[in-house]
């Protein structure tokens, strides 16, 4: 049984609407695989009623489908065309409604990390019988393949045809993101020019004065074909959907590195370091920003290998340095500049950096991640800060890109001797308590910091990401008025004063009802504006290795929109980003059934280990009598608010806009919704599927 048949199955007990039926269903036997039935139009000329009358044109809707068979004994059908029903929660079988079709075979495209190949194809194909979808609106489809008479194939998956009938007419023609979520089979390097989005962890993202948005990210790829090709690697795009891979803006680790390793080494009284390959330093986390005045600048991180030593004494693992470029012209990745040093991981453990125990870090703070933002005044500062005590700010010189005040050495052996040298004021802390307190665990599951300003909100954000980045990756955020904070969380909680947990949940592991795919590791968040101050959030997302050991390495670029709620916190689209024109939402297309997302975290509730961490999808039906159907609001009212585009839920709102359903085989366009909880604990996702 296919895993789309259990889900449609388990969905049917929920709404008590299953079916049985006594007829074999095949979905995959003796090398036949039929594929998901595609729908679409086909413009069909007929000749003239009347001498010397015009040739009438009308469209027809058609069906698709391809079939794929290995074994001479099945490949000629006896029958083939495709089953429907009305019912959502059932999979047709010719005991339903059949539309007879033909086959035809032609050369197809071969797949696309196959460059200059066609294949022959072929496939099933029928027109919909005239009025049907008028009659019904929404009808649910299968393909279906009987060889001899004797086994009848079905598609893996059923479709819902008919919901583009409701879809204004500026939507109908929308075609969706083509590049495949699972990327393994061309993640090589002579395939980067068809990467797109894969390939992409901790990505940074600036609007250029060319129009072009430029993302730049850690040295990290699927099977590690990155090595050897630079560093810190670019790609552009004009509409945040189609990106093309530029280059390497480094081409190997900057001679000032080790000098000035070795330089602080001998502060901490550790012996020198002899050499370092290119290829054994860290290359991580980059943050870009557009000056506006005709200059770009990159705070880059490079991760120190091996460990503080001195004689036969190993101690604590090597420090964290935040580095600076520049460039005039963002387009060509190899312009970039480096200026040097900025500002490196500092202690106030003094020299005493003999013990390894990660909950009493010697490194006060851990220097990568930066983040850097220009206020409305025209101050600059740099964010910075991972696992270690929280997140500090310092302020940076605007003409120079480095630190205002000029750095004591970053050997102290006081928190007050640390900060009067310049490594920075502390502004959050996942964990309560004294940097200096003992016992207290300075180890915290909290990093990649981003930092904005919404002129429309007046407010300053903190962006965060949780816990470790393969799996339990999530975001939060806090808010200030101010720079230097405090920075409070959704629930009024100041965490610049009260270190502790903050909300809201912005992204985290999840799972639709109707999708096989569980992403997982969705963090390390870029957020930036367009140049009409639309707002949106890029960060990595990875597939669950349940079924396949290498898919969690795949590293492809979540990018969504953001959207305001009224008391102006951030919140995310549900959907990833497709570039579906927003076009006013009416009432009656509201009604229909949706999957249901609520994120919500326990700490611990989840691990790598075989524990499913996403938070899983419900099905839920809003009827067009204005009532809920399903596991969640069961029995509750809906109302929706043209004007506001304002979902209403018994007492809770959730802001609906469109977005294509990128986690589908089709990816059309579709109505999606978002919210917080009261509390603010808990994240509400819903995507309408038909």
């Amino acid at each position: 049984m296919t895993k789309n048949k259990i889900k449609l199955i388990l969905a049917a007990m929920v709404f008590g609407l299953a079916a049985c039926h006594d007829t074999e269903e095949v979905t995959l036997q003796n090398g036949v695989r039929v594929a998901p039935a595609v729908y679409s139009t086909e413009q069909v000329t007929t000749e003239p009623v009347e001498e010397g009358g015009e040739a009438q044109t009308k469209e027809v809707p058609t069906l698709t489908a391809r079939y794929y068979c290995n074994s001479d004994e099945y490949a000629t059908p006896t029958s083939v065309g495709f089953v429907y029903t009305t019912d959502p929660e059932k999979d047709p079988t010719l005991l339903d409604n059949v539309i007879t079709g033909v086959t035809y075979d032609e050369e197809v495209a071969a797949p696309a990390y196959s460059p200059n190949r066609t294949e022959t194809g072929y496939f099933i194909k029928a027109e919909i019988p005239e009025g049907l979808l008028e009659t019904y609106g929404v009808i649910f489809v299968r393909a279906y393949y009987t060889a001899y008479g004797k086994t009848t194939y079905y598609s893996i998956a059923t479709v819902a045809v008919g919901e583009d009938q409701k879809l204004p007419a500026e939507l109908k023609n929308y075609v969706g993101p083509a590049y495949p979520d699972n990327y393994t089979q061309y993640s090589a390097w002579r395939y980067r020019g068809r990467w797109n989005l894969a390939n992409v962890h901790d990505p940074s993202v600036m609007l250029a004065d060319d129009g072009y948005f430029y993302m730049y990210q850690t040295d990290a790829s699927y099977g590690n074909s990155h090595d050897g090709h630079g560093h810190f690697f670019c790609r552009r795009s004009m509409d945040l959907v189609n990106w093309e891979y530029l280059g390497a803006t480094m081409e190997k680790c900057p001679d000032w590195v080790l000098p000035k390793v070795n330089e602080m080494r001998a502060e901490a009284n550790a012996d020198p370091i002899s050499n370092i390959a290119d290829n054994e330093y860290g290359y991580w986390a980059p943050t870009v920003r557009n000056l506006g005045n005709g200059t770009y600048r990159m705070y880059y991180s490079i991760v120190i290998p091996g460990y503080m030593t001195r004689g036969t004494v190993t101690g604590f693992g090597e420090r964290g340095i935040i580095g600076m470029m520049e460039t005039t012209n963002p387009a060509d990745p190899t312009s970039w500049v480096d200026k040097g040093y900025v500002i490196s991981s500092p202690t106030h453990n003094g020299t005493n950096w003999t013990s390894q125990d990660l909950t009493r870090a010697y490194w006060t703070y851990n220097c990568i991640d930066p983040s850097y933002i220009i206020t409305p005044e025209g101050e600059h500062w740099l964010i910075y800060g991972s696992w270690h005590s929280g997140i500090v700010e310092i302020q940076i010189n605007p003409q120079t890109g480095m630190p205002l005040h000029e750095l004591g050495s970053s050997v102290c052996t006081s928190l007050a001797q640390l900060e009067s040298n310049g490594y920075g004021k502390r502004i959050y802390s996942r964990v309560a308590g004294s940097l200096t307190a003992a016992g207290w665990q300075r180890w915290q599951g909290s990093e990649g910091p981003e930092i904005i300003y919404n002129p429309a909100t007046g407010y300053y954000y903190l962006f965060m990401a949780y816990d470790e980045l393969a799996y339990k990756y999530n975001t939060r955020v806090l808010r200030s008025k101010s720079i230097n904070g405090p920075f409070l969380d959704i629930t009024g909680a100041d965490r610049t004063a009260n270190p502790g947990v903050a909300y809201p949940i912005v992204t985290h592991p999840y799972k639709w009802f109707y999708s096989p795919t569980t992403w997982v590791g969705i963090s390390h968040v870029a957020v930036f504006a367009d140049a009409e101050n639309n707002w949106y959030l890029a960060c990595q997302g990875r597939m669950e290795d349940s079924d396949n050991a290498s898919l969690n390495a795949n590293m492809l670029c979540h990018l969504r929109r953001i959207l305001w709620t009224e008391d102006g916190w951030p919140i995310v689209v549900p959907e990833r980003y497709g570039a579906v024109p927003q076009v006013p939402i009416k009432t009656e297309e509201i009604a229909g059934m949706y999957d249901f997302i609520d994120l919500f975290y326990t700490n611990g509730k989840s691990d790598a280990a075989g524990q499913d961490i996403a938070c899983q999808g419900v099905a839920t039906r809003l009827l067009a009598d204005g009532t809920v159907r399903g596991t969640v609001y069961n029995g509750q009212k809906w109302t929706f608010d043209e004007a506001s585009s304002t979902l209403t839920i018994g007492s809770q709102k959730f802001i609906v806009t469109r977005e294509v359903d990128y986690d589908s085989d089709a990816r059309k366009p579709t109505i999606v919704f978002c919210a917080y909880s009261s509390n603010g604990q808990h994240t509400y996702w819903g995507k309408r599927k038909f």
